[in-house]
């Protein structure tokens, strides 16, 4: 396996995620269908991650779209009883008191921007949420992969995926992600979250060995 096609099966699983966790819509629900042959081509089953990531696109790939809704709703949504499992960061990492919230959304829009990436433009509620930032990290992979394409160096991007996950994801997500499985609400999000905290567990691995390539001028 090449690091061009571990990057791009780490844009597709990202992106995928990040679907997941977004509200349901059949378009996430038909890629799912077609996602695990498209990962086993680029070596899927050769990372720890494998089969909880297996596991959570079969579940999505195999859900009916009404359920997934009504799951979502009773997860993510703010209702009577409040936010079951909250996919925002700020409700992690802020105190609504002290402007924590405005600030840890302003860092993410500065981040997107100074990374070029169009995220959450013009939704002010999905800046912070989980599928946004998994959008962004399957943005800057993919970026990593094109830039193997082309031979040319790859020091920039894998220093803003290693930034992004360390001030960001790798601060909330793990939490966010037992949240939901300790709630046993719905098998299709509890199999994503246990996905998500598989390949969180290898990302932070996998940086190390990126990083320690660039130093030694592999990029």
């Amino acid at each position: 396996m090449t690091l061009e096609q571990t990057s791009r099966l780490r844009q597709g699983v990202y992106r995928l995620l990040g679907a997941g966790f977004a509200a349901p819509n059949d378009e996430v629900h038909d890629a799912a269908g077609e996602a695990l042959d498209i990962f086993d081509a680029l070596g899927l089953y050769e990372f720890a991650f494998a089969l909880d990531v297996a596991d959570a696109v079969t579940a999505l790939a195999g859900s009916r779209p009404a359920d997934l809704e009504a799951a979502h709703v009773a997860l993510f949504a703010t209702g009577v009883h409040g936010v079951l499992c909250s996919p925002h960061e700020s409700t992690h990492l802020g105190n609504p008191r002290t402007g924590d919230v405005a600030r840890i959304q302003s860092e993410l829009r500065l981040a997107y921007r100074r990374y070029g990436l169009p995220i959450a433009d013009g939704e002010p509620d999905m800046v912070d949420h989980a599928a946004s930032e998994l959008r962004a990290m399957s943005l800057l992979c993919g970026s990593e992969a094109d830039l193997r394409a082309a031979g040319r160096p790859t020091a920039d991007v894998v220093a803003r995926q290693t930034e992004f996950a360390f001030s960001h994801m790798f601060r909330w997500m793990p939490s966010f992600a037992n949240q939901v499985i300790a709630a046993r609400a719905d098998r299709v999000y509890s199999s994503l979250a246990k996905g998500l905290v598989s390949l969180l567990d290898h990302e932070r691995q996998w940086l190390a060995v990126l990083n320690l390539s660039v130093e030694a001028g592999a990029s």
